[in-house]
């Protein structure tokens, strides 16, 4: 069976295998596979298909963690420690915590 053939075969079986019960999909795939001489894991992504996502994902934004003053506290401390990477600034501000809070 030519390339062209497999997918003409796929295309009209294609339909048919989404909306059979699994039963029926073993047989379809079984019968496919026969036809194609796909493997069976392949056989059942091309007659999956790509499915068009039905419903619009609907995106939220985040609540806030923190509050503004927070937020201009943790701007200034960042600015001292000269504009550090995150992951440095973490133990950064630990210990500045540590020194202001002995004092």
């Amino acid at each position: 069976m030519r390339i062209r053939e497999r997918y003409e075969l796929a295309a009209e079986l294609r339909e048919r295998y989404w909306q059979a019960t699994k039963r029926e999909r073993g047989e379809l795939l079984d019968a496919f596979c026969l036809a194609s001489g796909y493997e069976r894991k392949h056989a059942i992504k091309v007659l999956g298909g790509r499915r068009r996502k039905s419903a619009v994902s609907i995106v939220r934004p985040r609540r806030r963690r923190y509050g503004l003053a927070f937020q201009k506290a943790l701007k200034v401390a960042w600015e001292a420690a000269v504009y550090i990477c995150s992951e440095r600034l973490q133990p950064y501000l630990s210990s500045q915590a540590a020194r202001y809070s002995a004092a």
